[in-house]
């Protein structure tokens, strides 16, 4: 059955091929209107053509590499302590974890589990806001 989005994700992946070849995937698609309106898609698991033909989600020793709906995600020590609590949230049939938990997780004296992942293509993709306020799991199933 197609989803109401695949007809876009479809004419994206096909001119994003023609330009890069099989070495870029979308993650994301930001659309912005003359008006100003903002509309952010994250393109899903379940339609990624390479997601289903590379295999399930999995990591490498100490977090610092994950793979997951067919990307190559790659974290630093801090980071890496941060995605093995949510691993293991995950694990654990609990996917959402305190960002304040998070945070002392990953030794930081920030307030804010963005700071830990700037500039990190797995914030918002692999990584993201869960069921309340204040919480983030993982997107996809391990």
């Amino acid at each position: 059955m197609s989803e109401p989005q695949e007809p876009l994700f479809r004419a994206l992946h096909e001119e994003i091929t023609k330009l890069y070849g099989d070495r870029e995937q979308i993650a994301s698609v930001l659309i912005r209107t003359r008006s100003g309106l903002r509309l952010h898609i994250d393109v899903p698991g379940w339609w990624r053509p390479e997601a289903e033909a590379k295999g399930p989600m999995r990591h490498g020793p100490g977090f610092r590499s994950v793979y997951a709906n067919g990307v190559n995600y790659s974290f630093t020590k801090t980071q890496a302590r941060v995605v093995a609590r949510l691993w293991e949230a995950w694990e654990n049939g609990t996917p959402d974890v305190p960002d304040e938990l998070l945070c002392k997780t990953a030794g930081t004296t920030g307030e804010r589990l963005a700071d830990v992942f700037r500039e990190c293509p797995a914030w918002g993709t692999l990584i993201v806001e869960g069921g309340s306020r204040g919480v983030h799991r993982l997107v996809a199933s391990p």
